[in-house]
């Protein structure tokens, strides 16, 4: 990720692929998230 941040940074669009890999990761995050919550409360 670092790696590819600082290639887009040269480029100056970021943001837009952050927010693309927010919006990719951020489901996967949470599923993986309240998996564990649930494994935990039992």
């Amino acid at each position: 990720m670092d790696l590819v941040a600082d290639v887009v940074m040269k480029d100056g669009s970021i943001k837009s692929v952050l927010t693309e890999t927010l919006r990719n990761e951020a489901p996967k995050i949470l599923f993986e998230y309240y998996e564990r919550a649930m494994q935990l409360k039992d």
